[in-house]
């Protein structure tokens, strides 16, 4: 009898031990994706912050800025990028904020040229085809194009559920921004 008390107890025990959560891998802290988010969640310094407003469109609820950061006293390393804030669909007071580096620039760019270039052959083909562009920092930019419908949404993050929906003569606005925003940051 003492056998079996002894072997639940330690079986009992090697569950708890086994199922508690490990430190090192599941409350690992997720790596900044982008270089400008490295710098913004650097402790310890202090970062100063250039800011320049490319646009925006439906009232502010999606814009656009290019940023410059860089330490003080460390003027001549900067980080450049663009910073893209999207506020929640549902909830006004709450904001998203995706950051592009300087390299994703030109990839978007392009990216949204291609969808404003195949959006009527897509929209005379008929068929339901999305071109969907991921950053990075997970912005995503989506042309939908389904049975008598074509529209693009951009979101934040792997589900839909804080997307906006909006006319896709807004493609041309997003290309002019990350046209404005290279400029700037050159």
């Amino acid at each position: 009898m003492k056998k079996i008390v002894w072997y639940v107890c330690f079986s009992t025990f090697l569950i708890c031990v086994s199922s508690y959560p490990q430190e090192n891998s599941n409350q690992q802290k997720e790596r900044p994706a982008t270089k400008l988010e490295t710098v913004l969640v650097t402790r310890g310094t202090l970062i100063i912050r250039e800011t320049y407003e490319l646009g925006g469109f439906e009232w502010g609820k999606v814009k656009f800025d290019a940023i410059i950061l860089y330490e003080q006293g460390k003027e001549d390393i900067k980080t450049k990028g663009i910073r893209i804030s999207i506020n929640d669909p549902k909830v006004d007071s709450i904001t998203y904020t995706m950051f592009l580096d300087l390299e994703e620039i030109i990839s978007l760019k392009k990216s949204v040229e291609y969808m404003i270039e195949m959006a009527p052959k897509l929209k005379s083909e008929n068929k339901t085809v999305d071109i969907i562009y991921r950053s990075k920092d997970n912005l995503i930019v989506d042309l939908y194009n389904g049975p008598g419908i074509q529209s693009l949404y951009i979101w934040q993050g792997p589900l839909m559920n804080n997307s906006y929906k909006f006319d896709i003569k807004m493609l041309s606005s997003i290309s002019t921004f990350m046209e404005k925003g290279f400029e700037i940051l050159r």
